[in-house]
């Protein structure tokens, strides 16, 4: 599984995530459409083709950066890695490709049968009359915090294909959920594998149940707060564990580790005081 569009914004001034998105990304930047209520818009591009967006400005503070598709794990990569405890999610996808025959029939056969049980609004669009250029069944409304999709993605690669697309298997089902957490949920998504992302409903637990066989610990959209504190000591603990973990070693223990950090702190204030 896989996320296949992540949005989020970064607790950095816009210069540095502009940057640093463009070197870890390997692309160049260039204007984009301002919008939301950001006052700046921009375009990441590699061999010529988007592949992050970010926009910057105006009353909406940190910058706001996403990609989708296949562009989405190089810039969760990149944000994740530079920034784990410094941005928050605002929607994230994750997806899972299935094929061989009669997979469309399955899936959608559950998919349904799940949305009716629970009550759920669906919708369609797609080729549903002709079965040709690809079928999509959605669960959950447009503004839901949490919406499936179920779509024929290898009907609709080959009819994107300038060939035709005959390597391409028109058995090809993708199933997507869509997430969009509030409060300090988004922290939590920050820090999700995208498997988390069926958790954040029970219908979506027992979607994941039913068709990917998961067992999936139930998340809220809104998590309580996490306090400074405690994201400055998983930072900690991500960047200098190994090096802790060693000092306590050396110390004769965690204890005596946690003695020898409060010595050099005291210190470090001493020689701030003198300066």
């Amino acid at each position: 599984m896989r996320f296949d569009w992540y949005a989020a914004t970064v607790r950095d001034d816009p210069d540095t995530v502009l940057g640093t998105l463009s070197r870890g990304l390997r692309a160049e930047v260039g204007p984009g459409l301002a919008m939301h209520g950001y006052t700046s818009g921009f375009d990441l591009k590699s061999d010529g083709s988007v592949v992050a967006r970010m926009l910057s400005g105006g009353r909406n503070g940190a910058p706001h950066v996403w990609a989708s598709g296949d562009d989405t794990e190089a810039l969760v990569s990149v944000v994740r890695g530079t920034w784990p405890y410094l941005h928050r999610v605002s929607r994230m996808d994750a997806a899972e490709d299935f094929d061989g025959g009669g997979t469309w029939s399955r899936l959608y056969a559950l998919t349904v049968a799940l949305a009716d049980e629970h009550g759920l609004s669906i919708d369609q669009a797609g080729d549903w009359h002709r079965g040709v250029a690809g079928r999509t069944f959605y669960v959950g409304g447009r503004k839901s915090a949490v919406r499936a999709r179920l779509y024929e993605k290898g009907k609709q690669l080959r009819g994107l294909a300038l060939d035709g697309g005959a390597d391409i298997s028109s058995d090809l089902v993708r199933l997507e959920v869509q997430v969009r957490p509030e409060g300090w949920g988004r922290d939590r998504a920050a820090v999700g594998a995208p498997e988390e992302a069926f958790g954040y409903a029970d219908w979506t637990r027992e979607l994941g149940r039913q068709v990917l066989g998961l067992d999936i610990d139930r998340v809220h959209i809104r998590e309580r707060r996490e306090s400074d504190d405690e994201r400055a000591i998983k930072w900690l603990v991500r960047q200098y564990g190994e090096h802790l973990e060693r000092l306590a070693e050396r110390r004769g223990g965690w204890a005596a580790m946690g003695e020898e950090l409060r010595r050099v702190k005291a210190v470090q204030d001493l020689r701030r005081g003198v300066a």
